[in-house]
């Protein structure tokens, strides 16, 4: 099921603003983002979701992948 749903955002200098609407049910969220701040909590959430998450192949972070030969299906 898919909701209408409403986003508005604005940003003021350092800070994002980002309010989102729930147009069947008019429930809100308003957000206040500092973007040094949550720029830094999302690299080191990505950081620790990285070293949990399955890899297929070998890549890693700030390091030039490895030639991958092509698959044959």
């Amino acid at each position: 099921m898919k909701t209408s749903e409403t986003v508005y955002k604005w940003k003021q200098g350092k800070v994002k603003i980002k309010l989102k609407i729930n147009e069947e049910n008019y429930h809100m969220k308003l957000g206040f983002y500092y973007l040094p701040l949550s720029q830094k909590v999302n690299e080191e959430q990505m950081d620790q979701y990285h070293d949990k998450s399955l890899q297929i192949f070998p890549i890693r972070k700030d390091e030039k992948p490895e030639m991958i030969p092509l698959l044959q299906f």
